[in-house]
C-alpha cells in the first residue's frame, strides 16, 4: 500500500523566474512562509532567427522590453537555451546605441555592473545560472524607453526518429529539490515556495515569432513540427524556410522542427574560412601594439609592426595558426542481433506527474508490456517521496504476469508526494541483481523537472556498464 506524501516534510519545490519576472529571491521550505508575488516587467515581444546548417544551429534571440513605469527600473530575467549550447554573443540596444558585451571573470563583471548601475548609468550583465539556465540583468531601463536584448548561440542538434531535430527552448518548468540536497548547490536566483504549493506567477501576455533557413547536406524530404503548426516556404533541394502558421504563439511550449533528409548516413565534412575582416583586426591590433609597447614590446612583434608602420604590410595570414574550422558529421547506422534483456520501468508518481502526464506515462507501459518479447525478464519501481518495488525481483514474461502487470498500472496515480528519484535508483543498481544472462535495459518514466539531475545523471555512469543501456525520460 503507497502511503500518501506528507507535504510538511523538508523538501522544496522551487520555480525559476519567468522571462519578464522581476522579484527578490525568498527562500522558503516547510512551515516557511511562501514567496512573495513578483513585480512584472512588460515583455513586449520575443523573436528568433536561427540558421541551421545540417546538425548545427545558430541562433539569434531578441527579446524587446519596455518600461511603462514612472521611474528608472532593474529588470532581472532569466531564460532557457539548449543544455550544449555555446553563448558566443550578447549585446543591447537602447536609444539608438548598441552596447556589445564582453567576457569577463564572474565576479569582476558583477562588480562593473553594480557600480554602473549606482552611477546611475545604463548596463547589461548576463550569467549562466544552470546548464541551460541564463539570467540577464538590465539595468536603468527609462521611463516609457524600450530596451532590446540579443544573445547569440550555437549548439548541436539531435538526430530523432531518423530526423535532424532543432528545438528552441521558450519554457522553465519548476523542479523539484530533494530534501537532501544542500542549499549551496541550488540556483540562486530562484524562488522557493511551501511544497504542495504553486505561486501565481501570472500570465506572460508577450508571444514569440520565429524565422528558421535550413541548409541540409542532401535533399530535404519533409519538415514538420510535433510541437506548433509551422509554415514551410522556399523549399528548394537542400535548403527550405520554417516561420510559425500563426504569426506569434505564446511562451508555453518548447518549438520542435523535425527535418527528414533524404541521405542522412551519408559521412560529410563543412570547411568554413574566417572572414578577410578578422585579419584586418589582427592587423589594426598589431598597430595598437606598437603605440603600446613602443621601446618595450618583445622584439619579433616590435619588428613586424614596425614593418606595417613602414607600409610593407606583413601577411597577416600566414601569421595565424589557423584560417578556419572543420566539422565532420558521421550518422551511424547499425544493425543490431537480438539480445535478451531484463526490462526495469522505474516510473515517476509524484504530484507534478497528475493529469495528463500520468495518463501518457500509463498508456506508455501498457504499450511497453503488450510489445513485450516472450522471453524477457521485467519489473516495476514506483517513487516519489519514497519508492516502492512491484516484486523482489524480476519476473518472466508470460500471459499471466503481463495480466497482472497490466492490472498494476490501471491503478497507478501520482499519489506519491515529491520527486525523489535518487533513491529507487540507488536501490535498483545496489539491492536488485540482474538477472543472469539477460541484459538489464532502464527506462525511467518522468517528466524530469529536478534540481539534482547532475547527481543522478553521475550514479548512472558510475552503476551502468555497456552491457546495461539506460533509455531516456518519457515526459
Amino acid at each position: 500500500m503507497v502511503k500518501k506524501f506528507d507535504y510538511a516534510s523538508h523538501c522544496g519545490l522551487f520555480v525559476v523566474h519567468p522571462v519578464g519576472v522581476i522579484t527578490d529571491t525568498v527562500i522558503s521550505k516547510g512551515d516557511d512562509k511562501p514567496a512573495p508575488p513578483p513585480t512584472r516587467v512588460p515583455l513586449v515581444s520575443v523573436h528568433a532567427e536561427a540558421n541551421v546548417l545540417d546538425t548545427v544551429a545558430e541562433t539569434v534571440l531578441c527579446q524587446t522590453y519596455m518600461n511603462d513605469r514612472d521611474k528608472p527600473i532593474e529588470a532581472k530575467y532569466c531564460f532557457p537555451l539548449v543544455e550544449s549550447s555555446a553563448v558566443t554573443g550578447f549585446w543591447a540596444e537602447s536609444e539608438g546605441k548598441e552596447i556589445m558585451g564582453i567576457v569577463k571573470e564572474k565576479v569582476q563583471a558583477k562588480k562593473e555592473y553594480d557600480e554602473a548601475i549606482s552611477a546611475g548609468h545604463g548596463a547589461y550583465l548576463m550569467e549562466q545560472e544552470r546548464p541551460d539556465i541564463f539570467q540577464a540583468s538590465v539595468g536603468n531601463i527609462l521611463p516609457g524607453k524600450t530596451v532590446k536584448v540579443f544573445v547569440k548561440y550555437c549548439h548541436e542538434l539531435s538526430i530523432f526518429d531518423k530526423r535532424i531535430r532543432f528545438t528552441l527552448p521558450t519554457h522553465i518548468a519548476p523542479r523539484y529539490t530533494p530534501e537532501h540536497q544542500p542549499a549551496s548547490e541550488v540556483p540562486q536566483n530562484v524562488t522557493y515556495v511551501t511544497p504542495g504549493t504553486t505561486p501565481d506567477m501570472g500570465a506572460n501576455a508577450a508571444k514569440l515569432s520565429l524565422t528558421a533557413k535550413m541548409a541540409m547536406p542532401s535533399k530535404i524530404d519533409s519538415i514538420e513540427s510535433p510541437s506548433h503548426p509551422i509554415k514551410v516556404s522556399k523549399m528548394e533541394g537542400t535548403s527550405a524556410e520554417v516561420t510559425l502558421a500563426l504569426p506569434e504563439v505564446f511562451l508555453a511550449a518548447d518549438i520542435i522542427i523535425q527535418v527528414h533528409v533524404v541521405d542522412l548516413h551519408t559521412p560529410r565534412v563543412f570547411w568554413q574560412l574566417l572572414p578577410e575582416r578578422y585579419f584586418e583586426e589582427q592587423r589594426e591590433k598589431r598597430l595598437a601594439l606598437a603605440d603600446q609597447t613602443e621601446g618595450g614590446g618583445k622584439k619579433d612583434d616590435k619588428m613586424e609592426v614596425d614593418k606595417d608602420k613602414e607600409g610593407d604590410k606583413v601577411d597577416v595570414k600566414a601569421c595565424c595558426p589557423y584560417r578556419g574550422a572543420a566539422m565532420m558529421s558521421i550518422v551511424p547506422k547499425f544493425t543490431l542481433d537480438e539480445q535478451k534483456c531484463e526490462l526495469v520501468f522505474v516510473l515517476d508518481r509524484s504530484g507534478s506527474m497528475g493529469g495528463s502526464r500520468i495518463e501518457q506515462s500509463k498508456k506508455a507501459m501498457t504499450i511497453f508490456l503488450k510489445s513485450l518479447p516472450m522471453d524477457c525478464y521485467f519489473s516495476f519501481i514506483s517513487f516519489g517521496s519514497s519508492f516502492s518495488v512491484w516484486k523482489p525481483s524480476s519476473v518472466k514474461s508470460s500471459e499471466a504476469t503481463v495480466a497482472e502487470a497490466l492490472a498494476f498500472v490501471s491503478t497507478v496515480d501520482a499519489d506519491m508526494g515529491g520527486t525523489e528519484i535518487l533513491k529507487p535508483l540507488e536501490h535498483l543498481f545496489k539491492k536488485m541483481k540482474p538477472t543472469q544472462g539477460y541484459a538489464r535495459q532502464v527506462f525511467v518514466l518522468t517528466d524530469g523537472q529536478v534540481s539534482n539531475e547532475a547527481e543522478v545523471v553521475q550514479l548512472v555512469k558510475t552503476e551502468a556498464n555497456p552491457s546495461s543501456p539506460s533509455a531516456g525520460e518519457h515526459p
